[in-house]
């Protein structure tokens, strides 16, 4: 009988070459059930990620006759834009999509911290700054909807619809594309609300 040691050994090298090629391919994150984590992110989408969706329509809304006011760009709006707008872009082509709602949960807080810093809702406040506040709040959000869309469609289907925008605004050309002031908002809606997941 003849020594099948050879024919073995290549059989097993081909065995590891193709677990260490599927290794390779497989994606670097696995999914993750953690409960915990699922819970601090829907507190987060019904908490600050809220905060960021509703308020540019309620200041808009109660402080400028619910009109986009004219304004620039302040902060880092534009420079932060550009560069979420370019990862989004990047992570889409490559379907690599593990850590882009970490990333757009970040880029939301921009709003939250225009309103902390110029108080586009505060009456008291200088108007010049308020208004830029604001302007550069519905660019930010925006964008947000645009990028959001494909996770959340339902959910940004109403913030569409709140910010009085067609539906053909979700087209990808529309990133990085401020809305026009003077245009006028819709109504205020329930965006995220909050709800326990059962363990």
């Amino acid at each position: 009988m003849k020594n099948n040691k050879p024919i073995v050994i290549i059989i097993l090298m081909a065995v590891l070459l193709f677990l260490v090629i599927l290794n390779i391919t497989l994606n670097k994150k696995q999914s993750n059930f953690d409960f915990d984590m699922l819970k601090d992110r829907n507190h987060f989408l019904a908490g600050p990620m809220n905060a960021a969706l509703e308020k540019p329509i309620s200041a808009c809304i109660s402080k400028f006759d619910g009109k986009v006011p004219e304004g620039d760009l302040i902060g880092k709006t534009e420079k932060e834009t550009k560069k979420m707008i370019q990862i989004y872009m990047k992570s889409m082509e490559k379907a690599e999509t593990s850590d882009l709602l970490y990333l757009l949960e970040n880029y939301a807080r921009l709003i939250n911290k225009l309103f902390t810093q110029f108080k586009p809702h505060d009456d008291r406040c200088d108007e010049k700054e308020r208004a830029d506040a604001l302007f550069s709040c519905f660019y930010i959000l925006k964008n947000l909807m645009i990028m959001l869309y494909p996770i959340v469609p339902t959910t940004m289907d109403k913030v569409r619809q709140s910010l009085n925008l067609p539906e053909s605004i979700f087209n990808i050309d529309e990133l990085g594309v401020a809305i026009e002031p003077g245009h006028t908002v819709g109504q205020l809606q329930e965006f995220f609300p909050p709800s326990d997941i059962v363990e």
